[in-house]
């Protein structure tokens, strides 16, 4: 299985370096230094999760995470971007819906998301 990217989803942090004075620079460098650690930790927290629990809800793992929804999507939007740009295999693919009830015969699907597991779709396949 190849293995998941644990990227710097920000570049480089001095890329993202803004401000007028040494001192609000110095302030913007740091920030963008914490918010490397905190994103490299939330797609390994991420990642971790899809393979304790396999397919998971965006609005599943958002409450396992303890994050937003929107933070679920740019997590796994980084993985997958990284994945593209390394031409590898998507780590995390669509594996099925559910189905919400809202009450009142009015539902919505949710997409469930797990963990590519090329070695298993390999032995299918041969």
């Amino acid at each position: 299985m190849a293995s998941l990217p644990l990227f710097d989803p920000l570049g480089e942090p001095d890329t993202f370096v803004n401000g007028k004075t040494p001192e609000s620079r110095q302030a913007s460098l740091s920030g963008a230094r914490a918010a490397r650690v905190d994103r490299q930790q939330k797609t390994a927290s991420y990642i971790a999760l899809l393979r304790q629990h396999g397919k998971l809800t965006d609005h599943q793992a958002a409450k396992y995470l303890g994050c937003g929804l929107s933070s679920i999507n740019s997590i796994r939007g980084g993985i997958l971007k990284r994945a593209r740009e390394k031409g590898e295999p998507m780590p995390i693919i669509p594996a099925g819906t559910v189905k919400q009830s809202w009450g009142h015969q009015q539902f919505s699907y949710r997409t469930l998301w797990a963990l590519y597991k090329r070695e298993i779709s390999e032995e299918k396949r041969g």
